[in-house]
């Protein structure tokens, strides 16, 4: 019965064709154009902007055979209700209109327009493709030229040719617009009412770049799932790709239209698309790993801080924790990914991280105190070298500076840390350390001086009795020896440094230095003889005038051995007769 009414409605149409007007469908004959009026009503319609007073000249092609997703709309109407036209190459349905592509403005396939031309022509055409949207930029025309092909013939290349003739470029290059009954601008286009088919067909309709979906006859919007797959057509039916915001939440289309879920890399970024498509922020836990997306959704890889807490994501994204080098640096983050500052103690070794987190190596300040950590990171306690320079480091780690004792041994620790060798002053006084850092006490010989460090350790300077001797020390605290006036008085320090006392041999010179050693000059008692020294302190041997203590200046002979004479004396083979005194009571001088 359906059959029957279809076969009617086709002799119908065919009749009122040949009858009324339009083409012939016995014979595809585009000479009609010269004759054609319009079998149906038709409504002004207007696509698009209008430059001057027409759409353009331009009438271009595509071949046909290039619709070939059996899904699409335009395939399936030119299956159902297309012909190709042997001796044109053209497509024409039913009642003589001729199949075009034509921009998103003309509606749906199977929509049908007239198109007025200012040469008194009409061309009835009907939508069984749709034109992409970079060749219609604004709906309607092509954007290569000003109003430039508003609609393209959809045809069989081969047969096109044939007819229109290769040798004048008609089909080769697409240009229609010399051809007699197509030649001349587009003045007006009218639409034929209430006609498009693409109603007829439930499920994928894709018209040029566009997709949709009918359901009953009717655009699905909004989300649909079809084939356990979710899509997302916009308030005009579209089927949406890439990034949609929907109530607030993100969603990613796949370029095949279905909503993606889980792990979705995009422009070399990863997001993660929950089960309901939605697009997470913030921690997310997958098995045992937990993952950290941006606000942007953007997984997050190095370094996170959230509020006050530095986080670490390798570049899988992958929370760490534990102990993690990163650049070089040794880092640690508990079980729940908060990387550590500050001190830990593991297995009785103590470790510092800085707040940096990282870990601390050599030379540390914590506050106002020092540290020094092993390559490990363990903190070092003890006396350790660095750079050939010894440091202590007490039982806390801490860097000791001043005085420490070891056993019986004292060390001093300059403000730097460094253990003092050799010569160190600590405050006005100075001390003498080896190069084990050990103070040192008693006699110490450095390069070729003396010097003598008390019991304290501090350094002698002035007279020093040391086991019932007396030695002078310089005020750089060298040992003194040889001559050493002080005051008015002089002193003399053997080579050993002792302080003479007694009877000393100078050179050629004896002298005599009383038990404080001092030196003495004029008569002294020494034993049971007077001896006479003279200013210098020398011993004298011959006649020497000496002013008594009465203070009369008189003669005194002293022998070989500085003894002082008295009674009778021969001397060079002169008697003279001395005083008890030892003096001379002969006026002149005994010498002449």
């Amino acid at each position: 019965m359906d059959g029957m009414k279809k076969t009617v409605r086709f002799i119908l149409i065919a009749v009122f064709a040949i009858v009324c007007c339009g083409f012939s469908l016995s014979d595809f004959d585009l000479s009609q154009l010269a004759a054609y009026e319009k079998p149906y009503g038709g409504q002004s319609f207007t696509a698009c902007k209008i430059s001057g007073e027409n759409y353009g000249i331009n009438k271009t092609y595509e071949d046909y055979t290039l619709i070939d997703y059996e899904g699409s709309a335009q395939y399936q109407y030119i299956k159902a209700h297309m012909t190709v036209d042997p001796k044109t190459g053209l497509l024409y349905d039913e009642d003589g209109f001729i199949g075009v592509a034509l921009g998103y403005n003309f509606g749906n396939i199977g929509s049908r327009y007239y198109m007025i031309l200012d040469t008194g022509n009409i061309i009835p055409v009907i939508k069984i493709d749709a034109k992409a949207s970079k060749d219609a930029s604004d709906g309607c025309k092509g954007n290569n030229e000003d109003l430039q092909d508003v609609i393209e013939f959809v045809i069989d290349t081969e047969k096109a040719k044939k007819f229109f003739g290769s040798s004048n470029g008609y089909a080769s290059n697409g240009n229609f617009n010399n051809y007699k009954y197509f030649r001349g601008n587009i003045k007006a286009i009218e639409k034929v009412p209430g006609y498009s088919v693409t109603s007829k067909y439930d499920g994928w309709v894709t018209e040029g770049n566009r997709t949709y979906y009918y359901l009953n006859q009717k655009r699905i919007t909004g989300w649909f799932k079809d084939s356990n797959k979710w899509y997302y057509f916009d308030k005009e039916g579209i089927m949406q790709k890439g990034w949609l915001k929907n109530n607030g939440k993100w969603y990613y289309l796949n370029t095949d239209g279905t909503m993606a879920v889980g792990w979705k890399k995009v422009s070399n970024v990863w997001y993660y698309l929950n089960g309901s498509g939605a697009m997470e922020t913030g921690w997310i836990k997958q098995g045992n790993t937990w993952y950290f997306l941006k606000s942007s959704g953007a997984m997050a890889t190095g370094w996170l801080l959230r509020g006050s807490t530095w986080y670490y994501l390798d570049s899988s994204g992958a929370m760490v924790t534990g102990t993690q080098t990163i650049q070089n640096k040794t880092y640690l983050f508990n079980d729940s990914g908060a990387m550590h500052t500050g001190w830990l103690q593991t297995d009785g070794t103590w470790y510092y991280y800085n707040s940096s987190g990282a870990m601390a190596t050599g030379w540390q300040a914590v506050g106002n105190t020092w540290y020094y950590f092993d390559t490990d990171g363990t903190m070092a306690v003890g006396w350790k070298k660095v750079s050939n320079v010894w440091y202590y480091l007490n039982g806390s780690g801490a860097m000791a500076t001043g005085w420490i004792k070891q056993g019986n041994t004292w060390y001093f620790l300059k403000s730097s840390g460094a253990m003092a060798t050799g010569w160190q002053a600590v405050g006005n006084t100075w001390y003498y350390f080896d190069t084990d850092g050990r103070m040192l006490t008693g006699w110490q010989k450095v390069g070729k001086q003396w010097y003598y460090m008390n019991p304290s350790g501090s350094m002698a300077t002035g007279w020093k009795k040391i086991n019932g001797t007396w030695y002078y020390l310089n005020p750089s605290g060298s040992m003194k020896t040889g001559w050493l006036k002080k005051g008015d008085t002089w002193y003399y320090l053997k080579g050993s440094g002792a302080m003479a006392t007694g009877w000393q041999q100078v050179g050629n010179h004896t002298y005599y230095f009383n038990d404080s050693g001092a030196m003495v000059t004029g008569v002294w008692q020494i034993g049971e003889h007077y001896y006479y020294f003279n200013s210098s302190g020398e011993m004298t041997t011959g006649w020497q005038k000496i002013r008594n203590h009465n203070g009369d200046t008189k003669w005194y002979y002293m022998n070989e051995k500085g003894e002082m004479q008295a009674g009778w004396i021969e001397v060079d083979g002169k008697s003279y007769y001395l005083n008890p005194d030892g003096s001379w009571n002969e006026e002149g001088n005994p010498e002449e």
